[in-house]
């Protein structure tokens, strides 16, 4: 049963290709469309996935890319991209070193989200915290080569840096933004990747407030909801 809301969740670049596993799998098994869903919201490695599934691509496979390029983000990266002359296949590999895969750099912000004033501890972490040394590679330039558009049904999340609040790509009141540079905000891990700049504000990993976002699935009495977290 096709659920109305899909909800992918932090996991750095394994979990990418863990949730595009998982969600290939159960549309093998189940003739499953995840493109049709009602509702999708991605979170740094989700919004990947997500932003691909609403551009009417379907969860990849390893079978169907080598070995070698499945660790990329971004999905269908091709590994010889360069950023500064570094093969970003190799600034993955460090990254996921450096406990991206894990969520292990988030952890202190999600402590500072359960505490009394949330957003104004978290601003705080994250204002002391390294800017990080590494780019995202044209990780937005791909997502919006594949055409894809806030419609209403996708949801991007991240968080200001300065505020330390949440910040929903896709709702009616968020900043105006392409899903690209999105998607990069949402996948710029604190301490490892530059914050994003989109306006006059900048962004980091939305898993700064939440591994998952849940809670912003819209309220509907029977409404069925698919929450993948692969850090969980």
């Amino acid at each position: 049963m096709k659920p109305d809301a899909l909800v992918l969740g932090v996991g750095g670049v394994l979990g990418e290709a863990w949730l595009n596993g998982v969600l290939a799998g159960i549309a093998s098994e189940t003739g499953i469309d995840f493109r049709d869903c009602e509702c999708v919201i991605g979170t740094s490695a989700g919004s990947i996935v997500a932003a691909h599934l609403a551009a009417g691509e379907e969860p990849r496979t390893p079978r169907d890319g080598g070995e070698e390029d499945m660790p990329v983000p971004g999905e269908r990266v091709p590994p010889v991209t360069r950023q500064n002359g570094t093969p970003f296949a190799g600034i993955a590999r460090r990254a996921g070193a450096l406990g991206m895969a894990a969520g292990a750099p988030l952890a202190p912000f999600a402590l500072a989200a359960a505490a009394p004033g949330g957003a104004i501890a978290r601003a705080a972490l994250l204002a002391r915290s390294p800017a990080g040394r590494f780019d995202l590679d044209g990780l937005g330039e791909r997502i919006d080569d594949l055409g894809v558009r806030f419609d209403g049904r996708l949801r991007i999340v991240a968080v200001d840096r300065a505020s330390g609040r949440r910040v929903v790509f896709g709702e009616p009141s968020s900043p105006d933004a392409t899903v690209g540079q999105a998607v990069e905000a949402s996948c710029a891990v604190p301490g490892i990747f530059r914050p994003i700049t989109i306006g006059a504000r900048t962004y980091v990993d939305g898993g700064v407030w939440s591994p998952t976002n849940l809670d912003l699935v819209p309220e509907a009495r029977g409404a069925k909801v698919l929450c993948l977290t692969p850090t969980g």
